[in-house]
């Protein structure tokens, strides 16, 4: 048996281990009455520990081996986020540098494709995938949640002056996701690929669940050929109640 130092204040000490009885002594190690201790076994059986509840300790606590803990977790009386994150992988397999998509300045803002083709959910560890091929909706799973998107792409132009595009996070219901986004410029010269590799960070709020988001692109001054698109989403902060 260990000696735990004072968990109910106004006994002088106890000393116990899980699973066996308690044996409550005072500072000369004599056994306290049962008298002394009725209240401290009104909640711990001869078993273990309490199970509604009312157990507290104070001190230093060592645990070996795993917790399960089905509720909530406070620590100093705040809440520790126990979700877990994640990752997961969309890869476009329909537009290659040999079949590009073409995007038009007359096209406007148009989504960025993206099939899916190749996916890898493996450690997704959500109930709803972080990309929707079938919509083109970027997906987040509760409320608070914080994400982080990496959008890989390549593109070029026949003709680099004056030609930009513009990438950013759109919503499907009018909230202005835009601020996620990002301006692109052609440096290499004209009709040369140009490997793109944007990072973005975000948050889901309860328009963004019910909702979802897509990746728009838009061509400005001249036509963009697009190729080779990858999505690779990270989960960062998990706010799973």
């Amino acid at each position: 048996m260990s000696r735990v130092k004072r968990i109910f204040p106004d006994l002088p000490f106890i000393t116990a281990s899980v699973n066996t009885k308690i044996i409550v002594t005072d500072a000369n190690d004599y056994a306290l009455g049962y008298s002394h201790i009725t209240t401290l076994i009104n909640t711990i059986d001869s078993g273990g520990l309490a199970t509604d509840g009312s157990n507290t300790f104070n001190g230093n606590q060592t645990i070996t081996g795993s917790v399960d803990i089905t509720g909530s977790l406070n620590v100093n009386g705040q809440p520790v986020v126990l979700g877990p994150l994640g990752w997961a992988r969309y890869d476009d397999t329909q537009y290659t540098t040999s079949s590009v998509y073409t995007l038009t300045v007359a096209a406007g803002e148009q989504r960025l494709p993206n099939n899916a083709g190749n996916t890898i959910e493996t450690h997704l560890h959500s109930d709803v995938s972080f990309y929707n091929s079938g919509s083109g909706k970027i997906q987040v799973e509760n409320d608070g949640d914080v994400y982080m998107c990496t959008v890989v792409f390549k593109a070029k132009s026949a003709n680099v002056n004056g030609t930009s595009m513009r990438l950013q996070l759109d919503s499907t219901s009018g909230t202005p996701y835009e601020r996620v986004g990002k301006d692109l410029f052609f440096g290499k010269g004209n009709d040369v690929w140009h490997e793109f590799h944007e990072v973005f960070q975000y948050y889901a709020d309860s328009d963004f669940i019910t909702n979802g988001n897509r990746w728009n692109i838009q061509a400005f001054g001249n036509t963009v050929s697009i190729a080779n698109v990858i999505f690779f989403i990270q989960r960062t902060q998990n706010h799973k109640v």
